[in-house]
């Protein structure tokens, strides 16, 4: 039977109500042909048991109608019809994944869904249900959990895909979003800790220059992830990581003619210059999202943007846990070329295009654009540079950071910071979309222009050898252009 089922003329008569274009498009979907389950399965040896794969949702009598594109994790997501005959998104993962991205980010993600309607109310979709399933054996688990569907709009939705988006409507649903975000989670000084605790390591070596180092270590050797074992095997994803072992064997990357330290050299200059780090760590953690980028922040379709709007998605930390409200600034600004790279596809660095000396250890690379996005990419690179303009002056986020103990020229700059090294998270798991690399290999130099950037116009010196390009007024993708 498969795991998409066909509609009965109610199912269908329910998706074609649903507000705006999203019934309609998925109810004539669903007469043309059932959206095929993208699944990617290994050859196991007959002494293997296989995962459990989303048929187990079948099984459970869930009628999946479509499955989400989805980024950045090693988790599924689709629209369901549950047992109880409510319309859900169900999110499903089979495997630990990349840095734990899978089960264990989904199983932190339900809890946090659930702790934080305590605080959003209707503004995050309630949980119904959640299930952590064994196979037989025990060899492999899965965990699904599913919650309430609403049509929304995301707002990087809004810039991809309605024709009129402009600035001004774009940062008038930012600052609504941001609004409730200040009243309902950051602004909790009650839930507030201190950063840094005693005998650790600070905040922002753990969460962000660790975890950047541990992605760089997976994008050149994918087996270091002990749960990777999607990718083992793989040739021409063995061949992605031999690749970029390569790249980061060079202590230059020369991208469109402009010669930039490698992505390891800037690394360096982060470990060399802790104390300058330690100038902009964070105070004190609370409640934040933790992963809201534009992608994760919507507006109800048929609601005024006041009463419309909805987070969902939340990072999977533990629970109880407390963040960085800079984190989610970071994020933000993560947003823009993220979209381009991942959602719009008119960034890209063919992987082809790289260039390896190593006699000299140079690299070079070539950045395209998609010319006829040429809009779209204009668009998201204005409104990124607006965006710093615009988060330093929103009164109730800096009231805020100053409740916190930080003043503007402290938190942008962790922000600065939080977009450079985000940028790299989502690369290593782009191999098993796309094994040629191209996709994270643009990741890649694009954390590289983003990191020397911050390095430069922070003020870190080049005691490594390796200048930093100058004028850092001028580094931007629009000289590329």
């Amino acid at each position: 039977m498969g795991y998409f089922l066909k509609f009965s003329d109610k199912e269908k008569q329910l998706l074609i109500d649903l507000p705006g274009h999203l019934g309609e498009r998925l109810a004539k979907e669903s007469i043309k042909e059932w959206v095929q389950l993208l699944q990617r399965r290994l050859s196991l040896s007959a002494t293997e048991t296989p995962r459990l794969g989303p048929d187990i949702l079948w099984q459970l009598r869930y009628k999946i109608y479509k499955s989400f594109e989805t980024s950045g994790s090693s988790t599924r997501t689709f629209l369901a019809m549950d047992p109880h005959e409510r319309l859900s998104v169900v999110k499903y993962s089979d495997q630990d994944g990349i840095d734990g991205n899978g089960i264990p980010w989904l199983s932190k993600q339900a809890t946090r869904m659930e702790e934080y309607r305590s605080y959003l109310g209707h503004h995050i979709p309630a949980v119904f249900d959640r299930n952590e399933l064994a196979s037989e054996g025990n060899r492999n688990s899965a965990f699904f959990y599913s919650m309430e569907y609403r049509p929304f709009e995301t707002l990087s939705e809004y810039l991809l895909c309605d024709p009129a988006a402009n600035g001004q409507e774009f940062f008038s649903r930012l600052d609504v979003a941001l609004r409730h975000q200040v009243r309902m989670l950051y602004d909790q000084p009650e839930t507030w800790i201190v950063a840094d605790q005693p005998g650790e390591d600070s905040y922002l070596q753990k969460f962000y220059i660790d975890r950047f180092r541990r992605r760089l270590t997976l994008l050149a050797d994918p087996g270091a992830n002990l749960n990777s074992d999607w990718i083992e095997g793989i040739a021409p994803v063995n061949h992605a990581a031999l690749m970029f072992t390569r790249l980061m064997s060079t202590d230059t990357l020369t991208i469109n003619g402009i010669t930039y330290p490698n992505l390891p050299r800037l690394l360096e200059l982060l470990d060399i210059h802790k104390d300058k780090i330690n100038q902009i760590e964070p105070k004190l953690l609370g409640l934040a999202h933790g992963d809201g980028h534009i992608g994760n922040i919507g507006f109800e379709i048929g609601k005024r943007i006041e009463d419309g709007f909805v987070l969902f998605d939340l990072r999977g930390a533990d629970a109880n846990a407390r963040i960085d409200i800079g984190y989610d600034t970071g994020k933000l600004a993560f947003s823009f070329l993220h979209a381009l790279i991942d959602r719009a596809h008119a960034l890209k660095v063919p992987a082809s295009s790289l260039e390896v000396n190593e006699e000299t250890r140079e690299a070079n690379v070539r950045l395209e654009f998609d010319a006829s996005q040429m809009d779209i990419i204009l668009l998201h690179l204005e409104l990124r540079k607006q965006l710093w303009g615009f988060l330093q002056n929103h009164q109730p986020l800096t009231d805020v950071f100053r409740k916190m103990g930080e003043e503007p020229e402290i938190w942008l700059v962790r922000t600065q910071l939080g977009e450079a090294i985000q940028l790299l998270g989502p690369a290593p798991d782009r191999l098993k979309d796309d094994p040629s690399g191209s996709i994270s290999m643009t990741y890649y130099v694009l954390t590289t222009l983003l990191l020397n950037n911050f390095l430069r116009s922070n003020g870190f010196d080049m005691e490594t050898g390796y200048p930093l390009v100058p004028n850092p007024e001028k580094i931007d993708l629009f000289r590329f252009l």
